[in-house]
């Protein structure tokens, strides 16, 4: 395995696009997630007598929430890997360009994960 950024994030022109990208990626299981709110809008900072209100604007950053996402990063993604998603990403921008063929079966990060989980020999000290 290798190391792999925490988050790989990309930003469409409009959160449309973001949301038909998204669902483009998804339609080939490529798993994604939005950007996370903007702190100043969290209902955690909303308490006390300002519930509901909020006297910040942070105009750009609520417009990179709107419109960002994140691509899978762990460490058992593969050149190939990679490969297909940025040609599903290429398919969604150039109307009609081939895909790549998926280089693993559906579900292959869960078992690669569960490998990690499995103890190395059973102790029998559980008894």
């Amino acid at each position: 395995t290798h190391d792999a950024p925490w988050v790989f994030g990309v930003e469409t022109k409009d959160r449309q696009t973001r949301d038909r990208l998204r669902e483009h990626l998804a339609t080939r299981r490529i798993e994604t997630r939005n950007y996370f709110y903007c702190l100043h809008l969290e209902p955690v900072n909303f308490y006390g007598a300002d519930v509901g209100s909020y006297d910040i604007l942070l105009p750009q950053a609520e417009h990179i929430a709107q419109v960002g996402f994140y691509l899978p990063t762990h460490s058992f993604l593969e050149r190939s890997d990679i490969a297909y998603i940025t040609s599903v990403i290429r398919e969604f921008y150039a109307c009609g360009k081939e895909v790549a063929t998926p280089p693993r079966e559906n579900g292959w990060a869960d078992d690669e994960r569960a490998k990690l989980l499995r103890p190395e020999s059973a102790t029998g000290a559980e008894q």
